[in-house]
């Protein structure tokens, strides 16, 4: 048998005594924290567990207590803008109605064009629309606006897309003249006498025009014309400003090829250019613009663009300055893959869209932003200036009539009645066919607004279906971070009331082992002898 000294007996009760105390003193800090481990050595299995479930409800909170409540206040903000948006449309078909409905142009039309200037002032300006001082029709560019706020005069350089859809027709009122103070008709330079010349009925005529209307005038200049299948034709730069009506009527019947006109902003086709567009597919027309007016939309929101470079004059531009500020290019390298380095583009893929996607859920986005293209078309403002434009037309042609009447009616010589009369056929003429074109073109802008309507209820029902899958999200999860939290606190809490109960029997047995202890302790090897 072995021996058993005193000092065995001692160091092994100072051992048992010690493990008492370490077991009492685990569950004295387990019912102190509350929780089953301070330090990961104590349970590995717990640690990393933690960590993992940690982790997992960092995320989850992230997604339910920022992200989600984020995307959720920008669809709010941005359904209020389009709902706001749908109102004022509503609001410019109800004046179109109205002025549609009038008999003869009177002071109530110019008054409802007026109104109609400033609804569509309103609504671009509803596309500049913020969630919590981010613009949400933007893009990525949730820090600029989506207009103009000021008059600006800075260059850009825009290239502008269409289809075969976007070729137009539209009745062009061809030999309109002046009358003068003798009632005269003039036209350029020619005075019609009534006598060797004759200004009739036979000089004013509608014709049919073709065209493609870019999305702004007062351009600076024509830059090119690229088409699928090479041009088919030439286009020639043309200014309207200081021309008589004469010449102008010469630059919108073009008999071959095509006029870019900067002042409108329109590109007048011929026949034969129209024919060959109809055949053919994608078509690009590159153009500056550097007089901006205030509410103007910013062509950075819209096209491929580009502006001087940053360090040189912000307000003047040349072709010279390379590595300007470019805007929207789809930029492809030979390998295919993305790039902004002009050197080594060998395609442009034209725009590139800007989706702003937040992550809602593990490996779940979802894109909030809606485009300021699919709502705040430039065709809104271009359809109601041509309103006005024509309702000035027929303005003018019903002046014009009231001041020869006025002569008819204070003329008695019989010769020059006469030809007064001829004169006037010619101009009622003219305001019958411009009052044609003018309630023509009213009542296909009702058409139209309701169609800028539908776009916008479509984007309206599109941010509904987000936001009901958003709530369905949000919903899951909450369930989600409700289960993860039950189960991280399973994993790193411990059960109080066991805890408790095993700290007092760890007391009693510590308590049970120093009793023992002591008495061992009493006992000498004198006792034995």
């Amino acid at each position: 048998m072995m021996r058993i000294t005193n000092s065995m007996m001692t160091a092994n009760t100072k051992a048992n005594i010690n493990t008492n105390k370490v077991n009492a003193d685990k569950l004295n800090t387990m019912t102190a924290s509350g929780q089953k481990i301070t330090r990961p050595s104590d349970d590995p299995v717990v640690a990393i567990r933690a960590m993992r479930l940690n982790t997992s409800l960092t995320e989850l909170e992230q997604y339910y207590g920022k992200n989600i409540p984020d995307a959720d206040a920008w669809f709010t903000d941005t359904e209020t803008a389009l709902t706001q948006t749908d109102d004022v449309l509503s609001s410019i078909r109800e004046k179109l109605n109205q002025a549609s409905s009038q008999e003869n142009v009177t002071s109530n039309v110019k008054d409802i064009l007026e109104e109609l200037k400033q609804l569509k002032d309103q609504v671009y300006a509803i596309g500049n629309a913020d969630s919590a001082g981010r613009t949400v029709f933007t893009g990525y560019r949730t820090g600029e606006m989506l207009t103009f706020m000021e008059q600006d005069t800075i260059k850009y350089e825009i290239t502008e897309t269409f289809t075969k859809d976007d070729l137009e027709t539209f009745k062009y009122v061809k030999g309109t003249a002046s009358i003068n103070d003798s009632g005269k008709a003039v036209i350029g330079t020619t005075v019609y006498d009534g006598t060797t010349n004759i200004y009739n009925e036979e000089k004013v005529e509608e014709v049919t025009a073709y065209r493609i209307r870019l999305s702004y005038d007062n351009l600076d200049s024509f830059k090119s014309m690229s088409i699928d299948g090479g041009a088919p034709f030439t286009v020639t730069p043309k200014s309207i400003s200081g021309l008589n009506q004469e010449q102008i009527d010469a630059i919108y019947t073009p008999s071959s090829g095509a006029n870019f006109i900067k002042e409108t902003g329109e590109l007048i086709l011929s026949k034969d250019a129209y024919d060959a567009l109809i055949q053919k597919g994608g078509i690009s027309i590159n153009y500056e613009k550097s007089d901006w007016q205030k509410g103007d939309l910013r062509p950075e929101h819209y096209f491929m663009c580009s502006t001087p470079k940053v360090d040189t004059d912000p307000r003047t531009y040349s072709a010279t300055y390379p590595g300007g500020i470019e805007y929207n290019y789809n930029r492809e390298d030979a390998a295919g893959n993305p790039t902004t380095k002009e050197s080594e583009t060998v395609k442009i893929n034209g725009f590139k869209e800007q989706d702003l996607s937040y992550e809602i859920a593990f490996n779940q986005t979802i894109v909030i932003n809606t485009h300021a293209s699919d709502v705040y078309s430039h065709d809104i403002g271009r359809d109601i200036d041509e309103l006005i434009k024509v309702t000035q037309q027929m303005v003018n042609a019903e002046d014009k009539v009231s001041r020869l009447q006025n002569l008819i009616d204070n003329t008695t010589d019989e010769a020059e009645l006469e030809k007064l009369n001829v004169t006037m056929g010619a101009l009622n003429k003219e305001a019958a066919l411009v009052k044609e074109k003018m309630h023509s073109m009213y009542t296909s802008a009702i058409t139209e607004f309701k169609g800028y309507s539908d776009d916008v209820n479509k984007q309206i029902a599109n941010l509904g279906a987000l936001t009901a899958r958003l709530e369905m999200t949000k919903n899951r999860v909450k369930d989600q971070k409700s289960n993860v939290k039950e189960l991280a606190d399973q994993n790193i809490n411990c059960d109080l009331s066991e805890t408790a109960i095993d700290l007092k029997n760890a007391e009693l047995a510590l308590e049970a082992a120093q009793l023992a202890a002591g008495k061992i302790a009493q006992q000498t090897l004198l006792n034995y002898i």
